[in-house]
């Protein structure tokens, strides 16, 4: 009499591994887009895919994808909701809006004090850095961030405190960008690679503090994330020279140590004596 090896059902894999899976599906989309861009420089190909609507919109069709896959109509509305989830103190607006124009201010303070030279608003104009705040914004609120912070951050933290969820997060974060450092012309193919990872998870604990500190908003995640790129565009930091680049990484890094140490790194929320439970996402099966 044989015996046949039992397989587990696609959903229970698919549930099990479901952050691996997601990382994997949403690298694959966007990479397959900025791939034609590479392929293209390389004179394989004579055209290449939209950038700027495909490979960032990719992201939103992972999300709609493994939302649906692990937990149905009630995981794809958990996300709707964090996406959309507005209501937080004046403070923390004002926090995820002037922290990072502030902290390029003292970034360039510090490297004009070393005797550099970076001029601020020399290649992108004050204006034309609100103008991307505000259309970089849009795009990312349901792109990057619903991918980043409203589909993977809250089952990281389902399983690991705040601070380790940030940082795996951030690495993978800043992964899916290696495609750009290929590509002709990008502002990421002149900086360095090793930097800019460890820059994407340091903006990622602080995103994550204040995420977590605003009832998992993705929307003041959102105005975080595009107040950075506007503030880096406009400041001139990213594109001198590498001392200017290595310099904000390290700034970003104290002040995410900062963070940690100020509110804990279980949840980055300060002022709890026990950590807060974590709600437990939709369809989310802890491995």
């Amino acid at each position: 009499m044989s015996t046949k090896t039992a397989v587990p059902a696609a959903p229970s894999f698919i549930k099990r591994y479901q952050i691996p899976i997601f990382f994997i599906l949403a690298f694959a989309l966007s990479w397959v887009v900025w791939g034609t861009y590479i392929a293209e420089q390389q004179g394989l190909i004579r055209f290449h895919l939209p950038d700027s609507f495909f490979a960032y919109f990719a992201l939103t069709l992972a999300v709609i994808i493994m939302a649906l896959a692990v937990g149905g109509r009630e995981a794809l509305m958990d996300i709707v909701q964090r996406i959309l989830r507005w209501r937080a103190g004046v403070l923390w607006y004002a926090f995820a809006l002037l922290i990072p124009p502030v902290l390029c201010v003292i970034c360039v303070l510090v490297y004009r004090a070393l005797g550099g030279n970076v001029v601020m608003g020399a290649e992108v104009s004050l204006g034309a850095a609100i103008a991307y705040f505000f259309m970089f914004g849009a795009k990312a609120w349901i792109t990057e961030e619903a991918a980043w912070r409203g589909f993977v951050l809250p089952r990281l933290q389902a399983s690991y405190s705040a601070l380790a969820a940030s940082l795996i997060l951030g690495l993978f974060w800043g992964i899916w960008h290696t495609p750009l450092f290929l590509i002709n012309g990008t502002g990421q193919s002149h900086w360095p690679y090793v930097g800019f990872l460890i820059f994407a998870m340091a903006e990622s604990v602080l995103t994550t503090w204040i995420y977590n500190n605003t009832g998992e908003s993705v929307l003041l995640a959102t105005i975080f994330h595009a107040s950075t790129d506007a503030a880096l565009s406009y400041s001139g930091l990213l594109s001198g020279d590498t001392n200017a680049f290595w310099l904000t990484v390290v700034i970003y890094c104290l002040f995410a140590a900062g963070v940690v140490i100020f509110a804990g790194a279980a949840r980055l929320v300060r002022g709890q004596k026990e950590p807060k439970a974590v709600a437990i996402p939709p369809g989310y099966v802890a491995t």
